[in-house]
C-alpha cells in the first residue's frame, strides 16, 4: 500500500516538493481544475 507520495516538476507541481502523506487504503482527492488531481493519478499509473 502506498502511504506516501512526493511529488515535484511534474505538470502543474513546480520545482518545491509537494508531500502526501498519512494515506490510507482509500483516499479522496479534490480540488479545482488544473490543481493535479489528473497528474496525481497519471504518477499512480505509471
Amino acid at each position: 500500500m502506498i502511504s506516501k507520495i512526493d511529488i515535484c516538476n511534474a505538470a502543474t507541481f513546480g520545482n518545491v516538493i509537494q508531500v502526501m502523506d498519512d494515506l490510507k487504503k482509500f483516499n479522496y482527492l479534490f480540488g479545482t481544475n488544473g490543481s493535479g488531481k489528473t497528474t496525481i493519478s497519471t504518477i499512480l499509473a505509471d
